[in-house]
């Protein structure tokens, strides 16, 4: 609102103020007029105030990016799922705050940020030890995040416009994922003749459960490890998914399942109903040599002898990447299984929404992304079109 000092001989100074700046100053601006009364004096100040409210707060914030960081952890962050917190904060404090957090956030320009992604885009650079570049698919998540990050600083006052917003095409990254592949039916072939081949112990059951089941139910690998045996109905051939895993400090804990529609009943066929039976029998004949006790029922447990944990979420990737190598089978990540289940489920003839429904998706959309092709099943397809084309051209020459 504005106020008015009558300074005289005509002059008047006006005060407008339209609430606080990110600083916790007031937004406020001042101006010395000349005017006939009072009443014209009023006129120009509600112009005047009409123009300042239309203009953004001028910020003179010297709060930097690492600071501006630290308070998006604070008030954004903390409302996401455990694993999305995870991986953000470590995009943020590992990749973006080493390199912008020393600028004010008001300095940052699209420049710095255009600089950044085309050097991450050429280094192409892993934090993880593994033997290869990071993915351009990656970028684009980093990219994404920090666009989120400025988007907030404006809706809370901390800039004015987000720099990113000004990149060229050239400079913006680009929303690229590589689709990563599946097993062919005679690659899966040979993974269930390795698989099961393996001898009968306790820890080789364990995978091979973990394994198949993953490939039939396509659940996500933080719902199977958090399965407790109340879950595991042997008399319906079910499971019940309520919950799910994830990692805080190196330590593997329990959280809700993802969303409402994850929360959901999944059949099992006898195999699945063996493998449970015989990975109980190996697990109770554990935990009873050890002299330990599973208050919450877990079904997979990580292999300490001097305490009951769940293991990391990590735990089976190493183990199936060693398999694969040894097996000279083409490598297929965990989440992969999910995929394979879906597409698998799909070329059988398995209606689309069903598949949604197994995948614990929200829609359909989600779930046409983890679907690929078989090659089997395309043959299949051309020669269903083919028989179909055929019979139309035989009509026509009737």
């Amino acid at each position: 609102m504005a106020s008015i000092v009558d300074l005289g001989n005509g002059k008047y100074r006006i005060f407008i103020s339209n609430g606080f700046r990110a600083d916790g100053k007031p937004n406020r601006a001042t101006k010395t007029i000349e005017a006939s009364s009072l009443r014209a004096a009023k006129k120009i100040a509600f112009e005047l105030e009409c123009e300042f409210q239309k203009k953004p707060a001028q910020i003179n914030s010297r709060v930097t990016f690492a600071e501006f960081a630290r308070i998006f952890d604070e008030r954004h962050l903390s409302k996401l799922g455990p694993n999305s917190q995870e991986c953000d904060r470590r995009w943020i404090y590992k990749r973006l705050i080493p390199y912008f957090g020393a600028i004010r956030i008001t300095k940052l320009s699209t420049k710095h940020i255009a600089d950044y992604f085309n050097e991450l885009k050429v280094e192409r650079t892993r934090l993880d030890g593994l033997d290869k570049d990071l993915s351009l698919g990656t970028i684009f998540n980093i990219f994404k995040l920090l666009r989120n990050m400025l988007n907030r600083a404006v809706d809370w006052g901390y800039i004015s416009v987000n720099p990113c917003s000004a990149l060229s095409d050239d400079d913006r990254p680009k929303k690229i994922y590589a689709k990563p592949e599946i097993w062919q039916s005679n690659e899966m072939k040979r993974f269930f003749d390795a698989l099961f081949a393996l001898k009968n112990n306790h820890t080789n059951t364990k995978h091979q459960l973990f394994c198949y089941l993953s490939l039939l139910d396509g659940c996500r690998r933080g719902e199977h490890i958090a399965l407790t045996w109340n879950d595991v109905d042997f008399e319906a051939k079910c499971i019940r998914i309520n919950k799910g895993a994830y990692e805080k400090d190196r330590k593997t804990m329990v959280k809700d399942t993802k969303t409402f529609t994850s929360n959901r009943t999944i059949y099992i066929d006898d195999r699945v109903v063996e493998l449970f039976k015989r990975h109980k029998r190996y697990q109770d004949r554990w935990l009873f040599e050890h002299q330990l006790t599973n208050p919450e029922g877990y079904v997979f447990l990580k292999a300490v002898t001097d305490r009951v944990e769940m293991p990391s979420l990590g735990a089976f990737y190493s183990w199936l990447r060693s398999f694969l190598r040894k097996h000279d089978i083409k490598h297929v990540g965990i989440h992969g299984f999910r995929r394979m289940a879906a597409t698998y489920a799909l070329s059988n003839k398995v209606p689309l929404d069903v598949v949604k429904n197994m995948l614990g998706h929200t829609n359909i959309a989600t779930t046409n992304i983890y679907l690929r092709t078989l090659q089997d099943s395309q043959r299949e397809g051309t020669a269903v079109v083919s028989n179909a084309y055929d019979k139309l051209i035989n009509n026509e020459e009737k």
